[in-house]
């Protein structure tokens, strides 16, 4: 079975979706039935993943490229072409959202992913990936209700399946002593290290922290990129260099995965008060939960503490529930034991599953 993944973002660019694809197509290409692809924009000195193909196309994703990804859909002739929405890297451009047309065209079966909740001013994208019939990946376990009605439509010739997401990072695995040193590392003269790991952008509400966390005792560690949107970059290091927090800031860039593990593994807490409101899709907080720490973050369906995952659900934008949430539970530890190469494996294998029935729907045609 071959399969193409197409996705505007991959690593090394900044993208959870990306990350997400990566970890599928890894986990996807350890089956030996399965011959892996990945479609995405060009990226210089990308390196390539062993037993993978990658197809890259200029980033642009203008209407303009079309020819060159029918070129190089049948090329390389791939059973299934299964399309992420959205990424990062599709930009607002037409073309990302006419490739499952493209490809239905050419006899490919199409799977696609909604990361995403689509409301009424996408109608007209939605419109071109909608009409297609199609296998349907959610990773939102209420996507259908939360759908809005005008655009129910679209869900009636797909064949549905939810697959939860997962950490995108290792467990962390180190001996106690380097566990101390790092966190006396990172501490410096503080007593608590509150940490926050992902993609930095407004929505993730990283301004917050500063509101959240308390500059006499707290050392906070923002771990990731920072692009400077709308001048985001600047509103955050403007408010790590005020007066309450000086020198009680680290701002770390990009960071490898292991080394990303160990410091939410030694973490008094990880905060991610996301402004839309988190949810088993985001693949942070599966990091965070992985290694123990405490997690506090916000929801539009969950309320309070979790004990199972460690983890607190305050109202979204409720600063004073989530100072609370953290003066009572920071430093709490759970013992994790989920092996992230199997629930990779297992997600895979659920996307499988609904490769093989829309292809056995082909064949019983």
């Amino acid at each position: 079975m071959r399969i193409l993944l197409v996705t505007g973002s991959y690593p090394p660019n900044e993208c959870g979706v990306g990350d997400y694809c990566k970890r599928l197509a890894i986990a996807l290409s350890n089956r030996t039935e399965i011959t892996m692809g990945i479609l995405t924009g060009k990226v210089a000195g990308r390196p390539c993943l062993e037993k993978i193909s990658l197809i890259e196309v200029e980033p642009s994703w203008t209407l303009f490229q079309i020819p060159k990804i029918i070129q190089a859909i049948r090329n390389w002739n791939p059973d299934i072409v299964h399309i992420q929405y959205p990424t990062q890297g599709y930009s607002n451009k037409l073309l990302p959202w006419a490739i499952p047309l493209i490809g239905f065209l050419l006899g490919k079966k199409i799977v696609q992913t909604w990361h995403e909740i689509f409301i009424p001013r996408h109608f007209f994208r939605f419109l071109l990936i909608g009409i297609v019939p199609s296998g349907l990946v959610i990773v939102r376990p209420e996507y259908v209700k939360l759908l809005c009605r005008s655009l129910k439509w679209g869900l009636k010739n797909k064949e549905i399946r939810f697959i939860k997401n997962a950490s995108s990072i290792p467990h962390a695995v180190f001996e106690i002593k380097e566990a101390e040193t790092l966190k006396a590392l990172y501490l410096k003269k503080q007593k608590r290290l509150i940490t926050f790991f992902g993609f930095i952008y407004p929505e993730k509400g990283v301004e917050l922290l500063f509101d959240i966390a308390d500059p006499i005792k707290d050392q906070l560690v923002i771990c990731g990129a920072i692009p400077n949107a709308g001048g985001y970059q600047e509103k955050i290091y403007e408010k790590s260099a005020s007066s309450p927090w000086i020198d009680k800031v680290l701002i770390t860039g990009e960071v490898p995965a292991d080394e990303v593990a160990k410091l939410l593994a030694i973490s008094d807490a990880v905060i991610l008060p996301f402004k839309n409101g988190a949810g088993p899709w985001n693949t942070s907080i599966h990091a965070a939960q992985l290694q123990g720490t405490f997690v506090l973050t916000t929801s539009n369906t969950i309320s309070g503490y979790d004990e199972n995952s460690n983890t607190y659900y305050a109202s979204v934008g409720n600063v004073a529930e989530m100072k609370s949430a953290l003066n009572r539970l920071s430093g709490k530890k759970s013992a994790r034991h989920e092996d992230i190469e199997l629930t990779w494996g297992s997600i895979a294998q659920k996307h499988l599953d609904l490769y093989s029935s829309l292809l056995d729907k082909k064949c019983n045609d």
